[in-house]
């Protein structure tokens, strides 16, 4: 399935929109097929308040934020420069980045008067959370694939998964599997609907 990557640039940032970092990093083969520059992106998954300090910050993957060479402080962009360099627009630093056997996560610290809006792109406003269980209808809103279906299949998934570069394999464990909704959905996600 080809994705419909929205590469849309938001005046307020909120859930299921493109981001990524503002730098590039310097790859060669065998991760990718020729020695470059490349840049990365991701899917902004949700507005959250930090329980600490009480500030608004953009929620991500560690995957999706920390590319080789990461550092608290590095600029995030909205879109990502990958989806549309000359909209691209900063929006916040890296506050902090977590990759451990139970979480791939990444907080982004919003600039003074950055516009956001507790919703989710074609979802809708975010009214709380509630605990994943098995046969629970989902779905989801990435900038690759858009708005998708799915039901969880289990909350203890274990996987494997090459990060690349200096991280390498790492084993994740207490992960939600959702299967896709073929009758609503081709795919669940796709790359750059990490977020």
């Amino acid at each position: 399935m080809t994705g419909l990557v929205d590469a849309t640039a938001y005046p307020s940032l909120h859930g299921g929109i493109s981001m990524g970092p503002r730098r590039s990093v310097f790859l060669s083969p065998p991760e990718v097929p020729s020695a470059g520059n490349y840049v990365f992106v991701g899917t902004l998954g949700a507005m959250v308040r930090d329980r600490a300090t009480g500030d608004t910050m953009a929620l991500t993957n560690f995957h999706v934020a920390c590319p080789r060479g990461w550092a608290i402080g590095d600029r995030m962009a909205q879109p990502s420069l990958v989806d549309n360099a000359p909209a691209a627009t900063d929006f916040g630093s890296l506050a902090r980045a977590e990759l451990t056997e139970n979480i791939d996560g990444a907080l982004v610290r919003l600039d003074a008067g950055k516009a956001w809006t507790a919703s989710i792109e074609t979802i809708g406003n975010v009214n709380g959370t509630t605990a994943a269980t098995v046969d629970m209808p989902v779905q989801k809103r990435g900038r690759t694939t858009e708005h998708t279906f799915g039901t969880v299949r289990s909350v203890d998934f274990t996987v494997t998964i090459n990060y690349g570069g200096d991280v390498g394999n790492r084993t994740l464990r207490n992960q939600l599997r959702i299967e896709t909704d073929t009758a609503r959905s081709a795919r669940f996600s796709q790359k750059g609907d990490s977020g």
